[in-house]
């Protein structure tokens, strides 16, 4: 527990503060312990947790309104508006997965809207795979992430007509390299729209 200390000096008769004499006099004067005044500060009690999940709350509503509305006022093509999920055409996947993860689900969400509502629009879906694995392996890893892609929008109420899949397997890295780096970025489906 915090404590201050405060002195109270009480000089008697001297005229001065103990020890700050503009003389130079150090005098021998005796401080009275019974005058040493101890105060009890106890800290302000705040609920800090409830304070910082409210203004992480009051941050995230404030960006997904501004985010609302930088979608709202983007005059472009929806496809092109870098504020809007639609923007992100690459899902990417773990390594020797097709398992589609949560966060890309919010990015073929928005794409089955848009698709949905734009029924003469029409998809690629190219799958890819890292160089860790034989040829043919990587054309079928490809093919079943693209393939994943395809039955997630067509639950989601997307037109089968309106999607296409090829495999490149590891022809077409993203990044060439043989790091995790690079691996991880040529784990993908690209949605690559040909009708919008």
């Amino acid at each position: 527990m915090m404590k201050r200390v405060l002195l109270g000096l009480l000089l008697v008769g001297s005229g001065g503060l103990v020890g700050c004499s503009s003389t130079g006099d150090t005098s021998d004067e005796v401080v009275n312990p019974d005058l040493i005044v101890v105060e009890e500060v106890k800290p302000e009690v705040t609920d800090d947790a409830s304070t910082s999940a409210a203004s992480r709350a009051n941050s995230a509503d404030s960006e997904k309104l501004n985010a609302q509305k930088a979608v709202a006022t983007y005059t472009g093509h929806p496809l092109d508006n870098p504020a809007s999920p639609l923007a992100r055409k690459v899902v990417y996947f773990d390594f020797d997965q097709s398992v589609i993860n949560d966060e890309d689900k919010v990015t073929l969400n928005a794409h089955a809207d848009y698709l949905i509502a734009n029924p003469v629009a029409h998809v690629r879906l190219e799958g890819h795979a890292d160089e860790r694995g034989t040829r043919e392996y990587n054309v079928a890893l490809g093919e079943r992430r693209a393939g994943a892609v395809k039955r997630y929008l067509t639950l989601k109420g997307v037109a089968a007509s309106q999607l296409n899949m090829i495999s490149y397997g590891e022809e077409r890295p993203a990044k060439r390299g043989h790091d995790e780096g690079s691996w991880a970025l040529n784990r993908r489906v690209e949605l690559v729209y040909t009708k919008r």
